[in-house]
C-alpha cells in the first residue's frame, strides 16, 4: 500500500536505484519508491539531490515543500497534478448541485465527533442539521456546538489549574491556549492543502466554507471532520504538561516548544 512520506529531520535524500536513501546524522534508511505516494519535505535542512528528485518526478511522485512551521512553499510535479482532473470535475459538479447536501454531511460529522470526544449531548443540534434549508442556518448550529466544545475545554483546563483560557479567540489571539489552537489548526490546514492537491482536488472549491481572497475553502471543510480531535490534542498537551509556560515566548511556542509539539 502506497503512503505519503513526510521528512522532518535534518537529512540528505539520495537516489539508490529504484529507492530513496535517507541519510541522517546517525542512521540511514532505504525506502522503495514503490511504497511512496508523495514526498513532503518539512524544513530548510532537508536536502534532496538531483538524482532523487529526478527519480520521483520520472515516476509521477509529487514533491511538496514546507517551512519548519509547516507553511507550504510550493510543489514540484511532473504530470500527475495537471492530468488528474476527474476528482476536480466531480468536485465542481457537486459544488453546483449538491453543495448544501455535502455541507450537511460535514457539519453532522463534526457534531458527532464533538459529542464523542468531549462527551457533550448535542443530539438536538445534530437532528436539526438534516432539516436546514440554508448554509447560514447550518453554520449557526455548527457555531453553537463549537462554542459548547470550547466551553467544555475551558472547564477541563480549569480543573488542571490552567485558567488563562476564557473563550476561543484568534483575531487577535490573547492567550497561550488560543495561540496553540491556532497553530495546530494552521499546521493541519497546510498539510491538508498538499494532500488535497495530491489527490487531484481543488483546495479552493468548498461546500460549507466559501472562498475569500486566498482562503482555501475545501481544506477548511475537511478540517471540520477532525476539529474535535485536534482540540482535544491541544487540551492534553497542557493537562498532561507536555507543554508548559517555559515552552512559550509570550503566547506563541518558542523553538523548544515546537520541538516538543
Amino acid at each position: 500500500m502506497k503512503k505519503n512520506l513526510f521528512i522532518t529531520q535534518n537529512c540528505t535524500i539520495h537516489r539508490e536505484q529504484k529507492s530513496l536513501k535517507v541519510v541522517l546524522e546517525d542512521d540511514t534508511s532505504t525506502i522503495p519508491l514503490s511504497i511512496i505516494e508523495n514526498l513532503f519535505l518539512i524544513g530548510n535542512s532537508v536536502k534532496l539531490t538531483n538524482g532523487a528528485r529526478g527519480l520521483l518526478l520520472e515516476n509521477n511522485k509529487n514533491i511538496f515543500f514546507y517551512t519548519s512551521s509547516y507553511k507550504m512553499q510550493g510543489v514540484l510535479s511532473n504530470t500527475k497534478l495537471q492530468s488528474n482532473y476527474r476528482n476536480r470535475l466531480l468536485q465542481y459538479e457537486a459544488s453546483q448541485n449538491k453543495s448544501l447536501q455535502v455541507a450537511k454531511h460535514i457539519v453532522s460529522q463534526k457534531i458527532t465527533s464533538i459529542q464523542r470526544h468531549f462527551d457533550i449531548k448535542v443530539d438536538k443540534y445534530l437532528s436539526k442539521t438534516y432539516d436546514t434549508a440554508t448554509i447560514s442556518e447550518l453554520l449557526g448550529y455548527e457555531g453553537i456546538v463549537s462554542n459548547k466544545m470550547f466551553a467544555r475545554l475551558k472547564r477541563h483546563l480549569d480543573s488542571y489549574g490552567i485558567e488563562d483560557f476564557k473563550r476561543r479567540e484568534y483575531r487577535p489571539t490573547k492567550d497561550k491556549v488560543n495561540g496553540l489552537l491556532s497553530f495546530t489548526y494552521t499546521l493541519y490546514s497546510n498539510l491538508l492543502y498538499g494532500l488535497v492537491l495530491s489527490e487531484g482536488f481543488d483546495p479552493y472549491i468548498g461546500f460549507l466554507h466559501k472562498k475569500r481572497g486566498t482562503h482555501y475553502a475545501f481544506v477548511s471543510d475537511l478540517i471540520e471532520y477532525d476539529r474535535a480531535k485536534l482540540t482535544l490534542f491541544v487540551a492534553r498537551l497542557f493537562s498532561q504538561k507536555f507543554i508548559t509556560d517555559e515552552h512559550f515566548d509570550g503566547i506563541y511556542l518558542n523553538k523548544e516548544g515546537r520541538k516538543v509539539f
